[in-house]
């Protein structure tokens, strides 16, 4: 029953975009740490760099892709900051999509 969980609780995440770059959360590497157990989800947002202005938003998102689901769980959101070989695929994924470097990420 967990691994269905877990299951439903991916695809809800797979479906937050940032809202700067026209990828999700987890295709740019940002959520990590992904425990699912028994009503509960807890997860590490990883961000790029340490104090990102969007850092409330990109967490808003994830809650609401989880209040989706349908059911009341419990979620526990962390941040970190990336390091320096998953910030380089996030620059990466973020120049594909010509960013402004002066962007709030």
């Amino acid at each position: 029953m967990v691994s269905n969980m877990k299951n439903r609780v991916k695809a809800a995440l797979s479906r937050v975009t940032h809202p700067e770059i026209n990828h999700t959360l987890m295709e740019l590497g940002m959520i990590g740490n992904l425990e699912v157990k028994k009503g509960k989800v807890k997860l590490t947002i990883m961000l790029p760099f340490a104090n990102i202005p969007i850092k409330e938003n990109l967490m808003a998102g994830v809650k609401e892709a989880l209040k989706e689901i349908g059911r009341t769980i419990d979620v526990d959101i962390s941040f970190a900051v990336m390091d320096q070989k998953q910030r380089d695929k996030f620059v990466s994924m973020q120049n594909l999509h010509g960013l402004d470097k002066g962007s709030s990420l």
